[in-house]
């Protein structure tokens, strides 16, 4: 109940925001792989069915079918940058409710309290992912890659709650599991553009596991095929992950700001210090 009420929020928000009020609402992702791929698919010989039902394909067909979820939702954070809010509808496609090909795996949300110290706030929410059986990602690895996407600079009006989305697809031979997990949390934005965030006692952690059901995966090899087709890994990586660059624009800093202009700067810069980074980094 805790993961479908940040949900509904996100698309409340995000509606408030198109309408021009003074909330905000920001949506921020990334997605990666871990394990072993060892797919055998290829399109030019192969037919969209065998990347169903042949089990060494099945890492590749999971990045197939979320992609094809994220178009059908409407959740393209590659496209549609941070205010890509199709989140809620490319989760209950996870779900499925019998139709999909995922058996899902939710875990309470994990309330986290933060004080000031942003190290803190990477070992709590760390900690958190050992508390549930998370145990596919690092949960140093999980935290720095949810944190890392606040950037350092935004507009005013993007003062408000952010929701940062991990999407893992991990493959370990003899299953394949996508951990979705959401930290919603609330980001200050200065006049002169700085984010930070404020003490809080709000912040939510939800994880949830889909497991990747290779049996039924197999006996609608045909059907899934024709559904989902097939979509390389590092399409779905780019597809799935907020960009934070194009060419020279840093086009998250020009969504946040509702400027076009080009900076000099090819990456966003994160709020974090090189310190802190460094930090997070050795999990310190």
């Amino acid at each position: 109940m805790n993961l479908v009420y940040s949900l509904l929020l996100l698309v409340s928000a995000a509606t408030i925001l198109v309408q021009g009020r003074d909330i905000a609402f920001v949506l921020s992702s990334k997605a990666i792989f871990t394990g072993i791929d060892d797919s055998h698919y290829d399109p030019r010989v192969n037919t969209p069915s065998d990347l169903y039902s042949d089990p060494r394909n099945h890492v590749a067909a999971a990045a197939s079918i979320l992609d094809t979820y994220s178009k059908q939702s409407g959740f393209e954070p590659k496209k549609y940058g941070l205010l890509s809010n199709g989140f809620s509808g490319f989760y209950f496609s996870l779900q499925g409710f019998g139709t999909s090909p995922f058996l899902w795996r939710p875990f309470p949300s994990t309330q986290i309290t933060f004080e000031g110290d942003i190290v803190q706030l990477h070992r709590d929410i760390a900690a958190a992912y050992k508390t549930v059986d998370m145990d596919h990602t690092s949960g140093d690895v999980a935290a720095q890659l949810l944190l890392s996407q606040i950037p350092k600079t935004a507009h005013e009006r993007f003062s408000g709650y952010w929701t940062l989305v991990l999407i893992n697809i991990i493959g370990r031979g003899d299953y394949v599991v996508v951990e979705v997990t959401t930290l919603v949390l609330a980001v200050s934005v200065g006049s002169d553009g700085s984010v930070s965030l404020p003490k809080q006692d709000g912040i939510r952690l939800s994880p949830t596991i889909f497991t990747l059901d290779r049996s039924k995966l197999e006996q609608n090899a045909v059907g899934y095929g024709r559904e989902f087709g097939w979509t390389d890994m590092d399409t779905f990586l780019d597809n799935l992950t907020t960009p934070t660059s194009k060419g020279n624009t840093p086009l998250l800093e020009s969504w946040l700001s509702g400027s076009d202009h080009a900076c000099e700067t090819k990456s966003r810069p994160s709020m974090f210090t090189q310190d802190q980074l460094s930090q997070l980094r050795m999990g310190h």
